[in-house]
């Protein structure tokens, strides 16, 4: 019985080989029968759950949805949104040109957006589109040191990554502060068009629309990708605004923040200014409202008494509101065209070009600008030896006004 049973269970360990021996040779005729073609995967992250604030190099990574979601039409908007930006200039910032002064000489154009990430300035902030770096800006006093990010159509965007730590190991001193790359659609295969309006509805202005239209398409080798822009906002003025009616906040009058000097002019008979007879003579004074209507008359001034007729002596409610001047929001539009195309050389080597046309008409509007001088000469024809002076705008005398 124990012989049998042995022998039972070799022929069963044969068996059970030959059927193992026999798979290979199946499966090798059926893969020559049914070849499939593996579409190539690139992984470009990671299955591990972690928090992006605990790896080596943080990073934020946005979607196209959530740009859509926001509703906003520049990605620049977008952008400064996010908690690790800082306050910075948008396309509603009213100064263009030289703005602040900056030892580099940069500036900023009017309508332009850049992002600031941790506060160390735009110019710390590299801009990627699809790894390259992306062109600076133009502005009033040259090329800025900063890219304006409304010159990347949003329509144009797969996903945007930030990373919030420095990268100037490996990009150089404007990436002290971070990097932002931005990644572009590759994948569309056919017409896509969009459309936008939007407007402030209780005060009935800051109109905004966008039009796009996108194109690609997917060859064996090719890929190609357009799209047309247009956008168009409207402008926002500060009188229509309460809070930005006057230089300071929340204020409803014209106290400190306005100017000091007044489109009548102010005149400041400071210590040591004497009359033609040697009399010293001390006076603050500005023009009536409507002394001079243009025809011609000259302003009644009396020595005596600087404060009378045509004159009054200067007070805070005299100060020049130039908040009515502003704009709070700058009028601008932007006709954009981004193309992008890639070509497979080899298996290995891959051709790309990108095309871009991009303008933008920005309006800016100011106040009128002062002029003053702290002393308008020794003598002057009006009679008085000025030991100190302080006039703005318009000019009463030629010889006594600066």
């Amino acid at each position: 019985m124990k012989k049998h049973a042995h022998h039972l269970l070799l022929m069963g360990s044969s068996a059970a080989m030959a059927i193992a021996a026999t798979a290979p040779a199946m499966a090798q005729q059926q893969s020559d029968s049914d070849e499939t073609v593996i579409e190539e995967v690139i992984v470009t992250g990671s299955r591990i759950r972690r928090s992006p604030l605990n790896s080596a190099q943080p990073i934020v990574n946005l979607s196209s949805e959530d740009i859509d979601k926001s509703g906003l039409t520049n990605v620049g908007d977008f952008l400064q949104r996010l908690p690790q930006s800082n306050g910075t200039f948008n396309s509603k910032f009213n100064n263009s040109g030289n703005f602040g002064f900056p030892p580099d000489g940069g500036g900023i154009g009017a309508g332009s957006t850049q992002a600031d990430l941790r506060g160390l300035g735009p110019k710390r902030v590299l801009v990627l589109v699809d790894g390259q770096r992306w062109v600076n800006e133009t502005s009033g006093s040259g090329v800025s040191s900063a890219v304006d990010l409304g010159t990347v159509p949003t329509n144009a965007i797969e996903r945007i990554e930030v990373l919030q730590d420095g990268a100037s190991a490996i990009y150089g001193s404007d990436a002290i502060a971070g990097v932002i790359n931005i990644i572009t659609k590759r994948d569309l295969d056919g017409f896509e068009a969009s459309a936008y309006g939007g407007m402030f509805l209780n005060e009935g202005d800051g109109e905004t629309q966008e039009y796009s239209l996108s194109f690609g398409t997917q060859g064996e080798r090719t890929r190609m990708f357009f799209d047309l822009t247009y956008n168009k906002a409207s402008a926002v003025r500060a009188t229509d605004r309460d809070i930005a009616t006057f230089p300071t906040p929340g204020v409803g009058a014209c106290t400190p923040g306005c100017s000091s000097g007044t489109p009548q002019g102010r005149f400041i008979f400071g210590t040591g200014a004497l009359d033609v007879n040697g009399n010293p003579i001390t006076a603050d004074i500005t023009l009536n409202d409507g002394a001079l209507n243009g025809l011609g008359n000259l302003a009644g001034f009396d020595p005596a008494n600087p404060g009378s007729l045509d004159f009054h002596n200067f007070a805070t409610a005299d100060r020049f509101n130039f908040s009515q001047f502003n704009l709070v929001a700058t009028p601008n539009k932007r006709i954009s065209f981004f193309s992008n195309i890639e070509h497979d050389l080899t298996d290995n080597v891959i051709f790309e070009m990108k095309a871009v046309f991009n303008n933008r008409e920005s309006t800016n509007q100011a106040a009128p600008e002062l002029v003053h001088r702290p002393r308008c000469g020794e003598w002057q024809s009006d009679g008085y030896h000025h030991g100190g002076c302080h006039q703005s705008v318009q000019p009463l005398w030629p010889n006594a006004e600066c």
